[in-house]
């Protein structure tokens, strides 16, 4: 592999914990913590249009709202920032241009199978507006071989920064994550990254990420999803502060795990 990167989604998967009920001192906090541990990616909650944004809260009905917070906070943008669409929670019409002295330069977009289609579109023009685009195709456990061979077929289409592998049930064994990782490998543009995102469900999650990483051979830029303590959706995530700390061992990694444990303090998470 060329290179290794977390991506933190404490502010975004933890929101399943808190009801997204981050206030805006919260929000900075962590990510500027988690930004001085060393993490390389920060997801610092949903973009969606489902209903108004509540006050104190990760989920945010336009970009500028995050752009604003974070520019009038004076953190330094070192790690890149970005924010989840659930497919069908935005309109593609009302996101603006990337504007390079903004703090979000990133979009995850997360769909199911029956979307996939209609989300490949949709992911198109979110490319085109200049962000980083992250595709992630959720339960990733209810696809076959032909239809994963399809998925990479339509993801060629796109510019697309990264392609997850999303265990979104956590009942995906070693042996088929690594399998739809060389698949991916095969038939993705060398330029795409492969990231992992996992849920400690069935399985724990810590093994899976180290066997995935140890046995995955290639040359592209891999991403591990993590979350402070875990926090997340059903059983939780991957553990930053568990891989950050294999990593510093493994792969001489330099990530500061004391930060990154320290940003939760202030929300009411732990």
């Amino acid at each position: 592999m060329t290179g290794l990167k977390i991506l933190d989604c404490t502010l975004r998967d933890g929101g399943y914990k808190n009801n997204w009920q981050f206030k805006n001192n919260e929000i900075i906090s962590i990510a500027g913590m988690l930004q001085k541990s060393g993490i390389e990616i920060i997801e610092c909650g949903y973009l969606s249009e489902l209903s108004g944004r509540p006050k104190d809260s990760s989920v945010f009905d336009t970009l500028n709202t995050p752009n604003s917070l974070f520019k009038a906070s004076g953190i330094s943008p070192k790690a890149e920032f970005v924010l989840m669409i659930n497919y069908g929670e935005y309109n593609p019409e009302n996101i603006p241009k990337y504007n390079e002295d903004d703090f979000i330069s990133g979009i995850r977009v997360a769909f199911h199978k029956k979307d996939k289609q209609h989300a490949i579109e949709f992911s198109e023009q979110i490319q085109k507006k200049g962000f980083n685009l992250y595709l992630q195709p959720m339960v990733i456990s209810e696809y076959n071989k032909e239809e994963l061979d399809n998925l990479t077929y339509e993801i060629q289409k796109l510019d697309c920064n990264t392609v997850y592998i999303v265990d979104s049930l956590g009942i995906l064994e070693e042996e088929q994550i690594l399998s739809i990782g060389n698949l991916f490998d095969k038939k993705l543009p060398q330029t795409t990254q492969l990231g992992l995102h996992l849920h400690g469900n069935a399985m724990p999650v810590f093994q899976k990420a180290k066997s995935f990483l140890n046995r995955m051979k290639t040359s592209r830029n891999l991403i591990l999803d993590a979350s402070v303590r875990g926090i997340g959706r059903g059983e939780g995530n991957l553990r930053t502060e568990d891989i950050c700390n294999y990593l510093n061992k493994t792969y001489n990694k330099n990530y500061d795990t004391d930060k990154s444990l320290s940003s939760l303090c202030c929300a009411g998470c732990v």
